[in-house]
Parts: C-alpha cells; sequence; structure tokens
C-alpha cells in the first residue's frame, strides 16, 4: 500500500505543484511525518512550537492558493496581446482621415491602454504631418473588448484636378505607428497577490499599411450626372416656356354645315369672315378665333360684332355601315352656322 501510495504520489508531481509542510510531534525527522520525504522530496519539515502551527498553516494555504492562481494568470498574460488595425479603403485628400481600432484578446482580465501619439510615414518613409484628434487619450478595454474609433487626421501629399479635365486615380501607401502602452489590471492586487515579477505591462502590436485611394476630375458617371442635370433643366425650361410664354397655334378648323365646305385654321389669331374664311349669311357680323398660352388644343372665341354665339351641337357621320355621333361645339356668326372640327372640339366664347 505504501508503495502504491508513492507511485501515486510520483505521478501528481508531474502535472502540479505540490507543497507539503510536516511537523513532528516529538522531534523533527523522528516521526512518521519523516516519511513523507520518500513521496514528496521537497517536504519541509518543521519545529515549530505548538501555539505557531494554526499561523503558520494557514499562511500556507494561502501560498498554495496563490500558486493555483498564479498558473492561469501567466498563462492569459502570456496568451493575450492588444492589437491594433485601421478601417480599411481611406478616402484620400489633402487631410485623409484614418481610423484606428484597438482590440483585446485577454480572456478574462481587463487592459488599460495610453495612446500618446500617432505617426504616419508613406512607402518611401517619409513622415507625412498627423494628428491624433482629441489628442493623447487612456481607453479601458474589457475582456475580448473593441476600442471606439480614433480618428488620425493626416495631411496627404495629393495633386488637384478640375472638374473639368479628366478623371484620374491616385493612390496612396500610409503606415500607422502608435506609440503607447498597455497595463493589465488591476496591476497593483496582481503583483501584491502573485509577485512583482508578474508582467502586467505590455506593448502594443502595430497596424498594417493601408492604401488611401480618390479618383479626381471629370468621370464617366460625372459627365453622365451633369448631363441629366442638363436635360431635366431644359425640360423644365421647355415646360415653362410652353405654360407661360409659347402661344399655341389654332388646331383643325371649321366646318360650314351650311355647304360641308371645310375652312382650316391658321396660326394663332383668325378673324371669321375674313381673307382666309368667306363666308355668306354673315350678315356683318364677325367673330375671332385665338389660343391662351397654357393652353394647346383649345380654341377660344370672341365676338368682333353682334350676332355671334356658340351652342352644342350632335353631329352625326357616316362610317361603312356603321353610324357614329360626335357632339361639337357650334357657333353661329349671323345666319352662319360652323362647327369646330375633330381636332378642335373644345371652345369657349367670350368677349
Amino acid at each position: 500500500a505504501w508503495q502504491d501510495l508513492q507511485r501515486r504520489a510520483t505521478d501528481v508531481s508531474r502535472t502540479h505543484n505540490i507543497s507539503v509542510y510536516g511537523d513532528g510531534l516529538t522531534g523533527v525527522g523522528s516521526t512518521d511525518v519523516g516519511l513523507v520525504k520518500r513521496l514528496f522530496p521537497g517536504t519541509v519539515l518543521l519545529g515549530l512550537p505548538s501555539d505557531q502551527l494554526g499561523s503558520f498553516f494557514k499562511e500556507a494555504i494561502t501560498r498554495a492558493r496563490v500558486e493555483q492562481l498564479r498558473k492561469p494568470v501567466s498563462a492569459e498574460i502570456a496568451a493575450g496581446r492588444v492589437t491594433s488595425r485601421v478601417d480599411p479603403a481611406p478616402h484620400l485628400g489633402d487631410s485623409t482621415t484614418l481610423r484606428l481600432r484597438l482590440h483585446s484578446s485577454y480572456a478574462h482580465l481587463p487592459v488599460r491602454v495610453t495612446v500618446s501619439r500617432v505617426t504616419v510615414t508613406g512607402p518611401d518613409g517619409r513622415q507625412f504631418p498627423a494628428t491624433l484628434d482629441g489628442g493623447a487619450q487612456t481607453l479601458l478595454l474589457g475582456p475580448g473588448q473593441d476600442s471606439p474609433d480614433l480618428p488620425v487626421t493626416v495631411l496627404t501629399p495629393v495633386e488637384r484636378r478640375h472638374w473639368w479635365q479628366l478623371a484620374r486615380t491616385q493612390r496612396q501607401s500610409l503606415q500607422a505607428r502608435i506609440d503607447g502602452s498597455a497595463l493589465i489590471e488591476p496591476s497593483d492586487l496582481l503583483h501584491r497577490t502573485l509577485g512583482s515579477r508578474l508582467p502586467t505591462a505590455t506593448g502594443l502590436s502595430q497596424p498594417g499599411a493601408v492604401t488611401a485611394s480618390a479618383t479626381m476630375g471629370l468621370t464617366l458617371r460625372r459627365l453622365l450626372e451633369l448631363l441629366g442635370v442638363l436635360a431635366l433643366a431644359l425640360v423644365g425650361v421647355g415646360l415653362l416656356f410652353r405654360r407661360f410664354v409659347w402661344l399655341p397655334t389654332l388646331p383643325g378648323g371649321l366646318l360650314n354645315l351650311d355647304d360641308d365646305r371645310y375652312i382650316p385654321f391658321h396660326g394663332k389669331r383668325m378673324t371669321v369672315p375674313g381673307p382666309r374664311a368667306e363666308l355668306a349669311r354673315t350678315d356683318g357680323a364677325r367673330a375671332q378665333f385665338f389660343t391662351k398660352r397654357g393652353r394647346p388644343g383649345s380654341v377660344f372665341v370672341r365676338s368682333l360684332e353682334p350676332d355671334v354665339a356658340l351652342e352644342q351641337l350632335e353631329v352625326q357621320t357616316s362610317l361603312s355601315s356603321e353610324r357614329q355621333i360626335k357632339r361639337l361645339d357650334r357657333v353661329l356668326i349671323g345666319r352662319a352656322r360652323l362647327a369646330l372640327s375633330k381636332q378642335a372640339r373644345t371652345g369657349k366664347a367670350g368677349r
């Protein structure tokens, strides 16, 4: 049984740090506690007075618990780190904005990060003027947490092009470097508990280079947009001109109901009877047909002499074997009876 216990102790010692303390009842090494050294060679045999045994073993238990905590904490500190990155594809300009973001990969411990400044260089090592918006900053990142964006304004060289020049895409490779530090929290408590040699202070990993680009000048898309705006403007001007400036021409004509003679309208204003419309039976009466701005397709009539009237008339026309009835305006000029043609059935009488 003693040999089995010894083999078990040997196996446990391979995977655990074991501290064994013992005190002899009649003297160090003279009782069975001395046999423990056969199982655990690092056993500490004490010769303490009985009134000190309680406090000593309490301290020993505390030390054992600390040792249990030291291993996972040390493993997490060794495995975790604070990384940084720059959002890809920033827009290139005289003033280019890079957006930095920090990430803590520690699983259980928070970390306090201090960013004092950020420098930015080009592909040839040339340093560009860069400013961390808000100045130096201190952030507390929880386990696995990302920081908010840290904007950095960089004055970058760029070739300016006028809007009418052909488009050209410019690119600039930018490498940001962060000056700062990271401190695993609670640092003071960890040092007091686990020892001052615990590496709670760590650095920051630097982000990779990013390429800022911008297309300047007249692009095909911009040209199409300008042409579209110009076309809309022309359409708007045309509609306004048609509504408020352009005077439409007279559509259609008159049908003399007495002899079925068709008299077409001419121009924008026409007097009947007149040179283009010789009529009988008008008895000296005259009417003027005209149009108005913004009312294309409509014909208006005013009386120049008395005995001019506007009435409604139903006209029947034969189309092969069918009969079609259309309601037309009829104008009476004296005793002459006239009807507006099919193309101009809308009519209004006025003075």
